[in-house]
């Protein structure tokens, strides 16, 4: 056999195991029909149309919660306050009332004195 016989025979095996390698990954690799591609889109579309929504319910949970916390914490601190302004009234008015007590206490005493004299 002569050498260009050889390189041709080996050169037209070559050609051949290409294009069988080539049809194989053109086939696994091939694009999809548009039906399958529009079913794969559309399942693509929905489950992250889905995604999106639970994550927007997430966040409109974890808004709702913060939401109520900051009401409830604003409720507490308002009665603590009322409570303690309560507090500070009836203290002043305990004072008050002692105040005057002593008042008429000092009125009176001074009055008995003076009808004494």
């Amino acid at each position: 056999m002569n050498t260009n016989q050889n390189n041709g025979s080996e050169g037209f095996m070559l050609l051949v195991k290409g294009m069988v390698i080539g049809g194989i990954l053109g086939v696994l690799f091939a694009p999809q029909k548009g039906e399958v591609t529009r079913r794969q889109l559309k399942k693509k579309f929905e489950d992250t149309t889905n995604d999106i929504s639970a994550k927007s319910e997430n966040v409109k949970a974890s808004v709702e919660e913060a939401r109520d916390n900051i009401i409830n914490g604003v409720e507490d601190t308002k009665e603590k306050i009322v409570n303690k302004v309560d507090d500070v009234k009836d203290s002043l008015q305990d004072k008050a009332d002692d105040a005057k007590k002593d008042v008429k206490k000092k009125f009176n005493g001074m009055e008995s004195q003076s009808i004494r004299n």
